[in-house]
């Protein structure tokens, strides 16, 4: 059975680790962070991996990758949101900004 996986994230550092750089537009430049969003199959994000091991942009209509200084997070239900790690309180509107260190602002 195919569930559907969702993933909104961020970071100024453009790689994950193995040499996977999915961040595209991290390191770039101060005040600008990658952001990752994408909403698909599982099975379907192996067909990218490619592109993000070599840190290119990826073709996929419904996976966006791109350089950002604010990013809005919208959702219909409460969502509790992890920051390295550390869970954070739960609410439907999160902000994500950068400077020359990202801000996570909750509500």
């Amino acid at each position: 059975m195919d569930t559907q996986v969702t993933n909104i994230s961020a970071s100024v550092i453009r790689h994950i680790g193995f040499h996977f750089k999915p961040y595209f537009g991290a390191e770039e430049m101060d005040g600008v962070f990658g952001a990752l969003v994408f909403r698909s199959l599982p099975r379907r994000l192996v067909f990218s991996l490619p592109a993000v091991y070599r840190g290119l942009p990826i073709s996929d209509p419904d996976i966006l990758q791109a350089p950002a200084r604010e990013l809005l997070i919208k959702v219909e239900e409460i969502m509790r949101p992890m920051l390295d790690g550390d869970i954070l309180k739960g609410d439907t509107e999160f902000t994500v900004k950068a400077d020359r260190n990202v801000e996570f602002v909750v509500g």
